[in-house]
């Protein structure tokens, strides 16, 4: 985005919204779960989460992608908070604490294997699709 002339606070405030989107719709969560369930919402975050990723790629505009990452951020922390729900409702009392900590393990190891292969992608794809993806504000 710096590249294309986006001023580094507004990406700063782009990035912010999905940690907003947490935030604000996690007090609300429990009450949506209890109401609707479980699976229904984890279903809806995981399609709202993939319908996003296709509509950050289809719709390269600044002024689409604040709501969208606000959008992403309540989907995704939906999936987080329910994971984390279920993964401790299956652990004993005398595992639980373990069971964190494996699970923390293997998601940062997995965050850091994505991280190493984002930064990476210049060695696994071919010469001609190094460039970043054109972002235009205004649309």
């Amino acid at each position: 985005m710096e590249q294309n002339g986006v001023h580094a606070s507004v990406i700063g405030l782009n990035t912010a919204m999905a940690p907003l989107g947490i935030l604000v719709a996690g007090p609300f969560l429990p009450r949506l779960i209890r109401k609707l369930g479980t699976r229904p919402v984890v279903y809806g975050a995981v399609a709202f989460d993939i319908l996003a990723l296709l509509m950050f790629k289809l719709f390269p505009s600044l002024y689409v992608w604040f709501p969208l990452r606000f959008m992403f951020g309540i989907a995704s922390g939906a999936l987080f908070t329910v994971s984390e729900a279920w993964i401790l409702s299956f652990a004993g009392e005398g595992s639980r604490g373990r069971v964190l900590i494996l699970d923390g393990t293997a998601d940062a190891a997995l965050h850091r294997h994505a991280r190493v292969a984002a930064l990476d992608h210049r060695r696994l794809l071919p010469r001609h699709q190094h460039r970043a993806p054109v972002i235009r504000e205004g649309g």
